[in-house]
This record gives C-alpha cells, structure tokens and sequence, in this order.
C-alpha cells in the first residue's frame, strides 16, 4: 500500500514538473514560432545556412562579408493573403515573443506598411534581431541569429529600401 501511494505521488509529481516546463516553453521565441506554421500551405517559409550567406553578397562588399560571417542563421517567413489573417499571424508572433526577451530596437511607419527591428541579448550581446514587416495584407518576419553588432545593423539597413530610413544615418 505505502509503494503504492508512494508511486501515485512520484507519478503525479513528476507530471507537475513535465506541465511547467512544458508551460516555459510555451513563453516561446520566434523559431517555435517559425517551426509552428513553417509548414503551412499560406507560408512561404526558408532557411539560410551560414554556408550560403556567401551566395548573396558582392565579392567587392567587405563589410557585408564580415557581418555575415558572425552569424549563424538567418530565417524567412511570409505570408501574404488578407487583412484578418495578418492581425491574427501578428498577434501570435507577439505572444510567442515576451518584452522581458525582445527588445525593440526601431519601428518604422511608412504608410500602410510598419517594419519593427527587435533584438535579444544574452550576456550584453545581441544573439537574434528580428525584422517584422506587416502591411494590410502581408505580414513577413526574417530572424537573424549570430553575433550582432548594432552599428552593423544600421550599415545593413541602408540596403533596405524603406523610406525613412535614410534620415537615421544623417548627423
């Protein structure tokens, strides 16, 4: 009778810790995210190796060299389709991201469309920066894991085609 009960209590103990670390996880970061809906008929989804990084830069651009050299992935998704759509993938990747994790780097309002840049630190170093493009009908994330230094980032965003973004490297 006591290895019984002794048996049910370990049993019911043991399910307890498995729900609260199942329960932290679900805190998540973008690539639960990622891996939730990469799959998905209305996504379109990939993933850039650190091997073919070397593939989409200029043989002349060194300094795009060295940034992509220090990271360790880079990963795509988007979703194009109608407005309710983008709010509700929107209001998900929110959830899956906790402020005490991600923080706000930039956004930008550039009409109907809105870019937020987010980083994560670990150890006074950004590990992740998160691109999150939503427009009324589109909503696309790229996640860039690596060693990142932040003035690299303000060098890449001048590659981005987004009006506004010119004034923020003007003294």
């Amino acid at each position: 009778m006591k290895t019984t009960k002794l048996l049910s209590i370990t049993i019911l103990l043991l399910a307890t810790i498995i729900q609260s670390c199942s329960a932290h996880k679900n805190k998540g970061t973008y690539t639960d995210f990622y891996k939730e809906y990469k799959r998905k008929n209305e996504f379109v989804s990939f993933n850039i190796p650190p091997g073919l990084f070397g593939l989409f830069i200029s043989k002349d651009d060194k300094e795009l060299k060295q940034f992509f050299k220090s990271l360790d992935d880079i990963k795509i998704l988007s979703y194009e389709n109608n407005a309710d759509s983008v709010k509700y993938f929107t209001s998900e990747l929110k959830k899956k991201l906790p402020s005490k994790f991600y923080n706000d780097l930039m956004v930008i309002n550039d009409g109907g469309d809105k870019v937020e840049f987010k980083i994560r630190e670990r150890d006074n170093k950004v590990n992740e920066l998160l691109i999150i493009v939503t427009g009324d009908n589109s909503f696309s994330v790229v996640s860039i894991k690596g060693e990142i230094e932040l003035d690299k980032v303000t060098e890449l965003s001048k590659t981005i085609d987004i009006k506004g973004l010119k004034h923020l490297n003007k003294n």
